[in-house]
């Protein structure tokens, strides 16, 4: 039986000296679109350990299921005592923000991760410019990058040098419009192989992946509630617990 956030949090104040990890973002389901790419990388991941002789590691690790999310503002670390108010933050950041509907589009790579893009959308910059407003006076100041918001299908742990434009579609960086552009909340810089580097390390092919799946449409994600997470890094990878939930107002008519 899961714990409910509400007794999550009052824990976490109650039984961390230590800082927080700190995050707020959308929980994504795993549809059978998305559980089939996952699948496909995994797939693709073992085949390549296969026939990689020598290789420990096919240059990326799958994101689990449940793990599945778009970040909508990084916190970093926060002191536990601090719970209460970035709640109240949020409450009052969302009051009056309704529910909404988002379209996957796309695919690309920054120098760590390996995502899904988000087609642009009014509400959620709306959403996302409200919370960075309300958690400034509590000392969480607003990244400075635009916001680009993606999905992190994997994170890619043998990355190559840094390169100051994504791998993706072929909108520039800078332009507002482009689908899964630099995200905030992502502190490394992008990366893009050379054309002549077909294979992020001797395990997973990036660039032809990327090609194929570019121009997908990942179908649509409701967006109902906005959540606090904590992120904890375990010897068997990352573990998100959320710790607070936020629900938005129904749909405008």
């Amino acid at each position: 039986m899961s714990v409910p956030s509400d007794e999550l949090l009052t824990g976490a104040v109650a039984g961390n000296a230590a800082p927080l990890r700190l995050f707020i973002g959308i929980t994504c389901p795993c549809t059978p679109v998305i559980a089939g790419l996952l699948d496909g990388l995994l797939d693709e991941l073992h085949n390549e350990q296969q026939s990689a002789a020598g290789s420990h590691t096919a240059g990326l690790r799958v994101v689990a299921p449940h793990n599945l999310h778009i970040t909508l503002k990084f916190i970093g670390a926060a002191a536990a005592t601090a719970l209460p108010d970035i709640v109240s933050a949020m409450q009052q950041a969302l009051a009056n923000h309704h529910a909404f509907t988002l379209q996957l589009r796309g695919a690309g790579s920054f120098q760590s991760a390996l995502w899904l893009g988000v087609e642009p959308n009014a509400a959620l910059n709306a959403l996302v410019k409200g919370l960075n407003e309300a958690l400034a006076p509590l000392g969480f100041a607003p990244e400075t990058k635009p916001y680009r918001p993606h999905l992190t299908l994997a994170r890619l742990t043998h990355p190559p040098a840094p390169d100051p434009t994504p791998v993706g579609a072929g909108l520039p960086a800078t332009d507002p419009t482009r689908v899964g552009a630099y995200p905030e909340g992502i502190k490394d810089p992008p990366a893009t192989p050379s054309l002549s580097q077909k294979r992020l390390n001797p395990g997973f092919a990036l660039e032809h992946w990327i090609a194929q799946h570019q121009e997908g449409q990942w179908g649509n994600l409701p967006v109902t509630a906005v959540h606090l997470y904590r992120s904890d890094t375990l010897a068997d990878g990352v573990r998100y617990t959320i710790l607070s939930t936020v629900p938005l107002r129904p749909p405008a008519a």
